[in-house]
């Protein structure tokens, strides 16, 4: 049996989509025979985060907490005490895998470039290979404060490690110039089907709705969508906003929105959902909205929330950059506008309530192209042989 440390992210096994873009990946490899587990150096969870133990198996998932705790003390001292058992803990617990026989391959996802360096050179110390997994271009994320960083991860991370996995072809090809192509593998936004296809209870909230679920950094897109709908002319239908991370100003910008749309009354702003009730949201809606913009950063990346809409049954509304033209067709598995533009997007969504058997049957075509491409277990066995067969 193979054996496989997935490192570099300390939030497991409850978290956005980073967390559940690693759950996916290690489930896969899990169901190919492989032995998966994730080291998280320190504790991040909060008090809202009930039974998150410091180790244990996740769906299949090991996960440890090398610092001991899952959760984030809010003692400066105790914090930063945590930190350093965590990092000797995690070095510790790599090295004596490898010289017991049980340690073939180390998985990075990590946002920070010192990271990437860490746990690359210990590969080489050990002889063990490492692969990066990423999906975002970090120079173009204008709010990461981190510039230096972001522009060595850019330009060395992929140097650095055996392999790479990257979420789009951006990416790739960003990574072809230096990198032979063999040692590139790609995985765009993956999901568990079986959490939808096992079915999912509608839900009547008592009127017709578009919902979109992201995160507060993204309240740019989140002005754009209340514009968009505020250009609607049919007024019996609601907008959901689902926003669960996200700093303060963020929040402050989409209440302003909110505030200050013609709408207001039909906008509903919602956080901190179980999952079970957020999947509920999705199969009930009218149509799912992820509009993606004409820049570097939506090229290059791809949102977790493509694959669960899919998943869900529902058609998504969204705009024609980046990934989106590798998988969706406008009128065929989606509602896809040409522009980043408000008047455009609108229209887009006017047209999702115009025709509803188009509608239906754009839904059942965006779940094919998702169930073919998506899935996470599509992704195992060949992720598999790109990690020891290559």
């Amino acid at each position: 049996m193979k054996s496989v440390f997935y490192v570099g992210y300390n939030v497991f096994p409850l978290g956005f989509a980073q967390t559940q873009r690693e759950l996916l990946i290690a489930k896969g490899l899990v169901e190919t025979g492989c032995k998966v587990t994730v080291l998280c150096r320190f504790g991040t969870h909060d008090d809202k985060d009930t039974n998150v133990q410091s180790g244990g198996v996740f769906e299949s998932v090991h996960y440890k907490y090398c610092s001991g705790s899952a959760y984030r003390s809010n003692s400066f001292l105790k914090r930063n005490f945590y930190k350093s058992i965590g990092f000797v803990n995690e070095i510790s617990t790599i090295i004596k895998a490898k010289l017991n026989k049980e340690l073939d391959a180390i998985l990075i996802t990590t946002n920070t470039f010192e990271n990437v360096l860490i746990y690359t050179l210990l590969g080489k110390l050990i002889n063990t290979q490492t692969i990066i997994d990423n999906t975002e271009y970090w120079t173009s994320v204008k709010r990461h404060s981190n510039v230096w960083g972001d522009y060595f991860y850019d330009k060395y991370s992929f140097r650095l490690a055996n392999k790479v996995i990257g979420i789009s072809d951006f990416l790739l090809e960003k990574y072809k110039e230096k990198k032979d192509p063999s040692l590139l593998f790609k995985i765009p936004a993956v999901v568990d089907f079986s959490k939808f296809d096992n079915g999912l209870s509608k839900v009547d909230l008592g009127f017709k709705y578009f919902l979109f679920c992201g995160s507060g950094v993204y309240s740019p897109l989140i002005e754009f969508i209340i514009d968009s709908f505020d250009l609607l002319k049919d007024n019996n239908y609601h907008l959901i906003l689902v926003c669960s991370n996200g700093i303060k100003s963020d929040f402050d910008v989409i209440d302003a929105k909110i505030a200050s749309s013609k709408k207001a009354n039909l906008i509903h702003l919602k956080s901190h959902l179980p999952y079970s009730e957020l999947t509920e949201l999705y199969v009930s809606s009218v149509a799912l909205l992820i509009p993606l913009r004409p820049t570097s950063q939506d090229t290059a990346r791809f949102p977790h929330k493509i694959g669960e809409y899919c998943a869900s049954k529902r058609p998504i509304i969204t705009t024609n950059f980046g990934e989106i033209r590798n998988y969706f067709q406008n009128g065929v598995n989606a509602y896809v506008s040409e522009k980043y533009e408000v008047i455009d997007y609108a229209q887009a969504m006017e047209q999702s309530i115009k025709d509803s058997d188009m509608t239906e049957s754009v839904a059942q075509e965006s779940y094919k192209i998702g169930k073919a491409n998506f899935d996470y277990k599509v992704w195992g066995q060949k992720l598999y042989d790109f990690i020891f067969n290559k």
